[in-house]
């Protein structure tokens, strides 16, 4: 009997251990795939001359990181443009390091095609001052290489300015998209079957309350004055009955063969209980960006894809340094924009900026950076 007893046990040990295995293996499984979905393989350069990322997870193990110094004063903005040209790749970037009458600097990076893990600084961006308009220097303008043509768009006073270029390095005053006033990053896109240049612009509130959603305008040529299309509410997309709150920063419109659009959206993941008193009230949470859908460049039925972020997020993870901070300890990231985004034959580029401290809760020595997230097709 006490032989029996102990077969049995020992059977049971061995079934058990088996079943743990096999549920192990399965949730190992399904994370692999979650993180393949999240885009956590490829390479992430990160350079600016500081030192990023801070730290490494189990989930990196196939993430490599490509650390690169190139320019030791450079502080981050938001990143302006990834373009393709003959045989490199050109990455703008507002500098915010130096701050004058004229606002920030764009400077450009370039690699070659074949060697996306090696990039060099090559100058800066000069946009010609023009007599009778007032251009917000402090937003560096948007590049885009859109129909064959490298074009550029900065924040003016009223709306926003389109800019020409020959070489995407000297820009010039073109004309005025359209008016109105324009809040945060702008993106513009082309869509071929439509022929129509499509602007995205962020609305700052709805019916007063402070909550960032986006405003879509078109127009048939590069000339003004482009039509509004419609204003996207961030309360169509996400449930806000809970303790979470959410705010669309930006969206970079990338169109699909079939007509639809894939969408890189910035989205603010505000909590009401982390409430930021000193800043007029305001709640905060971490930055990063998702990827969304649409039916067309008119974002009609856009949707939330997937609450998984575009750039891998572990590599810049931390728990915020400010003890009077908001989120109880937390290990998160504070900032993260995706402004920019190219598709080779075998790779996508990302175009990002880093920011350690959280929205409304900087605090003194906080860490920025920019980089290229390289995910295999």
């Amino acid at each position: 009997m006490k032989v029996q007893h102990l077969l049995g046990i020992l059977l049971g040990c061995v079934l058990f251990t088996g079943y743990y295995l096999d549920r192990k293996s399965t949730l190992k499984n399904h994370a692999t795939t979650d993180t393949q979905i999240a885009g956590k393989t490829g390479t992430l350069v990160v350079f600016s001359g500081i030192e990023f990322p801070s730290a490494r997870t189990t989930a990196d193990e196939d993430l490599e990181i490509v650390m690169i110094d190139l320019y030791e004063r450079v502080n981050p903005g938001y990143t302006k443009g990834l373009i393709e040209l003959d045989d490199r790749v050109r990455f703008y970037i507002e500098d915010r390091s130096q701050r004058n009458i004229e606002g920030y600097e764009t400077l450009y990076y370039e690699a070659e095609k074949d060697n996306l893990h090696k990039w060099e600084l090559k100058g800066k961006v000069n946009v010609e001052d023009y007599d009778g308009k007032d251009l917000k220097h402090g937003n560096a303008p948007v590049i885009r290489k859109l129909n064959g043509e490298i074009w550029g768009w900065q924040a003016m006073s009223g709306g926003i300015a389109i800019l020409k270029t020959d070489d995407g390095i000297n820009f010039k005053f073109h004309d005025q998209a359209f008016h109105g006033e324009v809040d945060g990053m702008t993106n513009i896109s082309y869509h071929e079957e439509t022929e129509h240049y499509y602007i995205y612009s962020r609305n700052r509130s709805f019916d007063g309350v402070d909550r960032r959603g986006i405003n879509v305008w078109s127009e048939d040529t590069i000339e003004p004055d482009f039509d509004f299309e419609q204003t996207i509410d961030p309360m169509d997309l996400f449930d806000y009955s809970g303790n979470s709150i959410y705010d669309i920063y930006d969206i970079f419109g990338i169109p699909q063969k079939d007509g639809s659009m894939k969408l890189i959206s910035n989205i603010f993941w505000k909590e009401r209980e982390r409430f930021v008193d000193y800043k007029n009230g305001r709640n905060t949470g971490p930055i990063y960006p998702v990827f969304l859908k649409a039916d067309n460049q008119r974002l009609d039925n856009l949707r939330i894809e997937k609450k998984l972020s575009v750039i891998p997020l572990e590599p810049f993870e931390r728990i915020h340094p400010n003890p009077k901070a908001t989120g109880g300890g937390k290990n998160e990231v504070g900032q993260i924009y995706c402004n920019s985004y190219l598709e080779l034959d075998d790779v996508e580029l990302f175009g990002f900026m880093v920011s350690e401290d959280t929205h409304y809760e900087p605090y003194d020595g906080f860490k920025k950076a920019f980089g290229i997230y390289i995910k295999p097709k």
